[in-house]
């Protein structure tokens, strides 16, 4: 499961970010998707992954779906947090 994600609200427009998501435990294959996008993830430790999400995938204000997605050997997908894109 995802206990956590940083940062959790951006402005808009603001170009390329990196986040790391907090829970666990996460395996080498665990993978971020961000609002159906899935994105090169690299394992920090058990207990945090990390992406940098293009500017393109936030560049409107609104709220994003964040979750970890497992392949072999731990299949299935964690619950869903939320990142928030602000008004500038």
């Amino acid at each position: 499961s995802i206990t956590g994600i940083s940062p959790q609200a951006i402005v808009e427009s603001g170009g390329d970010i990196t986040f790391s998501v907090k829970g666990g435990p996460f395996i080498s294959s665990s993978t971020i998707e961000f609002d159906g996008q899935w994105l090169e993830t690299e394992v920090v430790s058990p207990d945090e992954v990390r992406a940098a999400v293009p500017a393109r995938l936030i560049q409107n204000v609104g709220t994003y779906s964040i979750r970890v997605a497992h392949r072999k050997p731990g299949w299935g997908k964690t619950n869903t947090l939320y990142l928030i894109v602000k008004f500038k």
